[in-house]
């Protein structure tokens, strides 16, 4: 384990795997997230309900790529569209209940 956040999420470490290939070998993968960088410093949005800091990003609808996914949640979430995404790999996490 990497981390765990106050609500006991756990951040367990990265999977190197090309975006091409990440839906192939590690099937399924329901959400995405994006950390958001501007210049040096991180985005981070609050979560009314949770009454927390987070990263952007959420839950994949059927037929999605990961890439169309991230898309759409900075778009709703952050109101951004035409953004310059790097992809960088798998989150392996353990969302607390």
């Amino acid at each position: 384990m990497i981390i765990k956040d106050a609500r006991g999420n756990e951040f367990l470490g990265m999977i190197y795997v090309d975006e091409t290939q990440a839906d192939k070998e590690y099937h399924p993968v329901n959400h995405a997230m994006a950390v958001v960088k501007v210049g040096n410093d991180y985005l981070m949005g609050w979560n009314h309900w949770r009454k927390n800091w987070e990263v952007f990003g959420g839950c994949r609808e059927e037929g999605e790529t990961l890439r169309e996914c991230i898309a759409r949640e900075c778009k709703e979430e952050l109101g951004i569209e035409n953004v310059e995404y790097t992809y960088l790999g798998l989150m392996k996490y353990n969302m607390a209940p």
